[in-house]
């Protein structure tokens, strides 16, 4: 038989294999599917049919082999976790990122300098709002809710954390509205910066290694089979 592409069904069907025989992990599903792919292209050369390559793997031999991928992946995510944050540091003070950064801060200082510290603290209080509001939806909406929650949300969290926490303590919502405006402390601010940098980094580098995994690598295989 001449080699032969699988059709977009039969792909399917190799993730719905791999999500009910013990992959959980979505990135994991993607990474495996190929090679599921070509195992049964082998197999089809042989002269199996598509269906009975993919019933072959239907053991608990493959089952537990799955599971023993599944969890020895779940270690790699984890050491990954640390080093995609110290990459992410990296990032900001080894490349040209950090001009951006000593930009910001240089503003920064200058604004306080000449009295409108005010103006830049309300600016930065809008700017948690708006990067609390994007990381509720990455963490409640069904595409993305699978990877982002905890992982790399937590530094721009702890950044926005840093500025919304201190705005009832620094001014009150009442006292915004008169003299004198509040303002931060510069070194909170330049913390909060750092924060706000790294989580982008982070985002950043999750969504271009996970922005090919489509809805059917994620969907549980009961709404899958529901389709």
């Amino acid at each position: 038989m001449a080699k032969q592409d699988l059709t977009d069904a039969q792909v399917s069907l190799v993730i719905d294999f791999l999500k009910r025989w013990g992959i959980d992990s979505p990135e994991l599903v993607f990474e495996l599917t190929d090679h599921y792919c070509e195992k049964a292209k082998e197999k089809m050369e042989q002269g199996w049919s598509f269906e009975e390559a993919l019933d072959s793997w239907k053991t608990k031999k493959q089952m537990k082999e799955l599971r023993q991928i599944q969890s020895d992946f779940e270690v790699i995510v984890k050491k990954k976790w640390w080093k995609a944050h110290l990459n992410a540091i990296k990032k900001l003070f080894l490349s040209k990122q950090l001009f951006t950064f000593l930009g910001v801060v240089a503003l920064m200082i200058v604004t306080y300098h000449f009295g409108y510290g005010s103006v830049f603290s309300i600016l930065a209080f809008l700017a948690a709002i708006l990067i609390y509001c994007a990381m509720i939806y990455l963490w409640w909406f069904k595409r993305f809710k699978w990877f982002f929650e905890g992982r790399d949300l937590t530094v721009p969290f702890m950044g926005s954390w840093f500025i919304i926490t201190k705005f009832p303590w620094n001014a009150s919502f009442n006292s915004i509205l008169t003299e004198p405006f509040f303002e931060y402390s510069m070194v909170i601010l330049t913390a909060a910066l750092i924060c706000g940098f790294v989580g982008y980094n982070l985002i950043s580098t999750a969504y271009e290694e996970l922005k090919m995994i489509t809805d059917e690598y994620i969907r549980e295989p009961a709404k899958f089979q529901q389709r």
